[in-house]
Parts: C-alpha cells; sequence; structure tokens
C-alpha cells in the first residue's frame, strides 16, 4: 500500500533532481551599488558601559568611543545607567550604546 507520506517524499526528491545543476534566479534585478551608510556626523551618541570586567566593556569603549569621534559623533560616555533617568539627555540622543552586563538600573 502506497502512502501519502511516500508519494510526497518522492515528488520532493524528484522536483530537487531536476533543480540540480541550474542556477536558482530568484530577483532578476543586479544589484548596483549599496546604499551609503548613514553618516555619525553631527550625531548625539551616549555610550553606556561598565557592569561585570571579564567582559572587558572598557577595551570596547577604548576602541568604539575615538572611532565615533572621529566620524564626527558627540559622544556622551558614562561608566553606569544613570542617563537612563535624565529625560532631557535621553530626548536629546540619537544614538545609544550600551556596554553593560549584570547591572541593575
Amino acid at each position: 500500500m502506497k502512502s501519502r507520506r511516500s508519494f510526497l517524499g518522492k515528488t520532493a526528491l524528484l522536483a530537487g533532481a531536476a533543480l540540480v545543476g541550474k542556477p536558482l534566479k530568484l530577483n532578476s534585478k543586479p544589484i548596483e551599488k549599496p546604499a551609503p551608510l548613514p553618516s555619525l556626523k553631527g550625531r548625539k551618541v551616549l555610550f553606556l558601559y561598565g557592569g561585570w570586567p571579564g567582559h572587558e566593556p572598557d577595551k570596547f569603549k577604548d576602541y568604539m568611543v575615538p572611532w565615533m569621534e572621529a566620524e564626527g559623533a558627540e559622544v556622551s560616555v558614562f561608566d553606569n545607567l544613570e542617563p537612563y533617568t535624565d529625560k532631557k539627555l535621553m530626548a536629546e540622543t540619537d544614538l545609544v550604546v550600551q556596554v553593560f552586563t549584570m547591572a541593575q538600573i
């Protein structure tokens, strides 16, 4: 007795075999040039770091903050989570980068 599962399995196998060797064409439009990434120039960035020292948040801060500043961002750096309670600061912030583990607000 032939089951439906057997039929479907064989059908899928045949369909897969028919596709082998043929290029799969999902999009016929060629990709031209990717859109440029947004600029950090003039953006206000809030960088929060700290928590468990095993994750080495200082190293990431020392790497990212100079790069963001070189890209033209105005970076405010905090080693605590207090800025989240400052409504004015949060309203003026364009980007929040948080590198914090095992902490409490």
